[in-house]
């Protein structure tokens, strides 16, 4: 299912650059229809155990996935948008029980602030500050069990995007990212819910069009 969004939005990218006037990339009034084609996460969790606030327990997850991101720039260094990034796992195991499978679902959604600042016709830096909402899903339906973790994310980073032709670009970027969650375990005869904490590694590489603008 994955791969079948990703090469839906490589199509309509590659639309976008046979209908679109060659314009400056960032210029002022552009929108930017963007796809994360790989991405790759690494995650952080530390969940408070409730009564003895000395014990925590560490969790690290290793990800990838795919996302889409809609952005306007407000002049030709300001980007404001919107972001999601997402995954969807499937993980199979065997013991001397039998088999088991594991299904997770990631999900990051967010608004980001982009200052581009080109160094050349081609080539754009730029930091970036985020703010948004992060959810992550396990669950083992033999085992019948179910893990979340969600809340509050905010951070930043940042990236290049270089222009092969004026209206799109290929993008490389690294995000660095704290949130404050909520974690609810649900086991067949028990439930836990705690705090967390986390730290998110997410670096990324894409592809966008830009449409429109004021020149």
């Amino acid at each position: 299912m994955k791969k079948l969004i990703v090469v839906l939005l490589g199509v309509a990218l590659v639309m976008g650059f046979a209908i679109t006037a060659a314009e400056a990339g960032t210029d002022a009034g552009k929108i930017r229809l963007g796809a994360t084609l790989a991405g790759f996460d690494w995650r952080k969790a530390t969940i408070d155990v409730e009564g003895d606030p000395e014990v925590s327990t560490t969790v690290i997850f290793l990800g990838e996935g795919a996302g889409a991101t809609v952005g306007y720039c407000v002049n030709d260094n300001i980007e404001v948008g919107g972001s999601l990034m997402f995954s969807l796992t499937t993980d199979k195991t065997k013991d001397p029980e039998g088999e088991s499978e594991e299904k997770g679902t990631d999900i990051n959604l967010a608004a980001y602030f982009n200052y581009n600042h080109p160094i050349s016709d081609q080539l754009v830096v730029y930091p970036e500050v985020l703010v948004g909402f992060t959810s992550m899903k396990e669950e083992n339906d033999d085992a019948e069990t179910e893990t979340t973790l969600s809340g509050i994310m905010f951070g930043g980073g940042g990236g290049i995007k270089y222009f092969p032709i004026d209206n799109a670009s290929l993008d490389f970027g690294v995000n660095f990212i704290y949130g404050m969650l909520k974690v609810e375990d649900k086991q067949p005869d028990w439930e836990m819910e705690e705090d967390a904490s986390g730290l998110e590694v997410l670096a990324k590489v894409g592809i966008s069009v830009y449409l429109g603008g004021s020149k």
